[in-house]
């Protein structure tokens, strides 16, 4: 049982503690989100992120437990910028769908 325990601790225990010090971290930077509403987008994104990016890299066999929680922090620092970036692709992709129908068919030449 004790094992047991320890395995979930590493697996989960410290990817999470990693998650919330990275969201700690990038909401230290944006000093201007700093308000109720940010903070929860801030940890809500980040634990979403970080959990994905959790459970794909616990498949990962030659990969640690240290490197994986590297990654993890990273992606959930990155996670904010790369999700608004995505939302204002698809904005722009939803008014503009001609753009992409034209930059799709320029790349077949």
């Amino acid at each position: 049982m004790k094992s047991e325990a320890e395995r979930l601790a590493i697996q989960w225990g410290l990817p999470v503690a990693i998650m919330l010090v990275a969201v700690a971290v990038r909401l230290f930077f944006s000093a201007d989100k700093l308000t109720m509403i940010g903070i929860t987008r801030g940890l809500v994104i980040g634990l979403f992120v970080g959990a994905m990016v959790n459970l794909a890299l616990s498949d990962v066999v030659w990969l640690g437990d240290g490197a994986r929680g590297a990654l993890v922090g990273v992606a959930v620092v990155l996670a904010e910028d790369l999700i608004v970036a995505l939302l204002s692709l698809g904005r722009q992709i939803r008014k503009h769908p001609e753009q992409l129908i034209e930059l799709l068919l320029r790349g077949k030449k």
